[in-house]
């Protein structure tokens, strides 16, 4: 079927994914709940509950985000003057992967009103032309955008050109674990 043929033709199969992620859970399986614990109790102290009685609306948000909104607000003042696009732009060209021509093929206008808070980046002809498309505003959710997408075109430009088409896509586990990665410096 399809998903064998996407997953082997990355050199991937089901059985080296579920590896891949039960070892990613042995290794970080005690300071998640350590994490957890601490987070829990914090929480039912706020809302004079039990930690047996909270629930995942009792979280920030459907991603259980690490910070608290009070702490997202502020982290939004950080940006409110910034430039989220020329910072990726200026952080990736200093860590030697250079972005900026693919940031000037983009659409990254904000656009007040717009309802897409999608990004998305596109590989035109995989020969990397590359183009990423969001709605991005000067405040923390612009810039955690800014760098995913960013994360995505320094992976993709860094992909030979002589590859064969069905290889040029990138794992999308590698490709999103980059991307995540970059997207938490924000």
């Amino acid at each position: 079927d399809y998903y064998q043929l996407a997953l082997e033709t990355k050199d991937q199969t089901p059985e080296k994914i579920k590896t891949l992620l039960d070892d990613l859970e042995l290794k970080t399986h005690d300071q998640f709940f350590e994490a957890k614990s601490r987070i829990d109790k914090i929480l039912a102290k706020r809302y004079r509950i039990s930690v047996a009685q909270l629930r995942a609306y009792h979280y920030n948000d459907e991603r259980n985000s690490y910070l608290p909104r009070k702490f997202s607000d502020k982290m939004d003042s950080l940006y409110r003057d910034k430039d989220p696009v020329q910072l990726a732009s200026g952080f990736f060209n200093g860590i030697g992967l250079p972005v900026q021509d693919v940031i000037e093929r983009s659409d990254l206008k904000f656009r007040k009103g717009s309802k897409s808070a999608g990004t998305n980046i596109f590989n035109i002809d995989f020969r990397n032309d590359l183009r990423m498309i969001a709605t991005v505003d000067n405040n923390l959710d612009g810039m955690r955008k800014m760098m995913h997408l960013c994360g995505h075109a320094s992976h993709f430009k860094n992909i030979s050109d002589t590859i064969p088409y069905l290889l040029k896509d990138p794992n999308s586990v590698v490709a999103e674990g980059i991307a995540s990665f970059f997207e938490n410096m924000a």
